[in-house]
């Protein structure tokens, strides 16, 4: 007979725990797999976020700038000598419903300077109205650069080109350029 000493065989508590060990190993290289994973989807979806959230920052902007070139006022300006003065007078009618204008004023390359507020505009329907005389001593060609804030905040400029030809004063009215939002009415 064979005696078996019990110290040396194996304690079957001793091997149970290296295999729920080894199971527990596998089990946590799984989940760090499924998290990096998962990490790497919220990472593309962080990102893809990130570029709807520019697209419409991007947008925002164009929005914005349709929104500031639908107030630029659409003006039909014309020079006519004023029969009761026996001065000349610039007309000018502003057919952009969306572009109140609330105040202007010009100033010509001869030096002169002139401001109005919304008194001298006349509303009309859906247009405005308004004129103002200029001074034509020696029959020159002058610019006049002409500032409109329009809704009370937004600023355009547009250089007028004035000129005598066969007898008359001609307006040549330059392109309309946005300023930017007028500080002293904000």
């Amino acid at each position: 007979m064979v005696l078996i000493d019990n110290s040396q065989l194996p304690n079957w508590a001793d091997f149970l725990q290296v295999i729920i060990a080894a199971i527990g190993m596998i089990a946590a290289i799984i989940g760090a797999y499924k998290l990096i994973a998962r990490d790497r989807q919220r990472e593309a979806e962080i990102k893809s976020l990130s570029n709807i959230a520019k697209q419409l920052g991007d947008l925002q902007v164009l929005n914005e700038k349709r929104y500031v070139d639908s107030k630029i006022p659409h003006l039909q300006i014309q020079c006519r000598i004023h029969e009761d003065f026996g001065s000349y007078f610039l007309f000018f009618k502003n057919i952009n419903p969306n572009a109140q204008i609330t105040q202007y004023s010009k100033e010509d390359s001869r030096g002169y300077k002139f401001s109005l507020v919304k008194r001298g505009i006349t509303d009309v329907g859906n247009s405005q109205e308004f004129s103002f005389g200029i001074t034509a001593i020696k029959k020159e060609d002058f610019y006049v650069t002409m500032k409109y804030i329009v809704d009370g905040k937004y600023q355009y400029s547009q250089e007028l080109y004035i000129y005598y030809y066969i007898d008359k004063y001609v307006v040549d009215p330059h392109s309309i350029f946005y300023l930017g939002i007028d500080e002293s009415a904000v």
